[in-house]
């Protein structure tokens, strides 16, 4: 969460922050949700997503990507 350093308080007063991720360069077609903060729940889970370029959307990845 170093990136909210520095935003004005985001980081102290925020109940969840979520943070998405994608490596074009590695995995053009995969992308991550880090739940960097959540006060009522697990802080610091990964999530792992399927990028569909043409609709530029993220959505929940198969158990064939996994």
């Amino acid at each position: 969460m170093h990136d909210l350093k520095g935003s004005g308080g985001i980081e102290e007063n925020a109940s969840l922050i979520m943070m998405l991720h994608r490596d074009i360069e590695e995995t053009p077609n995969e992308g991550e949700l880090h739940l960097a903060k959540a006060r009522s729940g697990q802080a610091g889970r990964t999530i792992n997503l399927v990028f569909t370029g043409n609709r530029l959307t993220f959505g929940e990845m198969a158990n064939e990507y996994i």
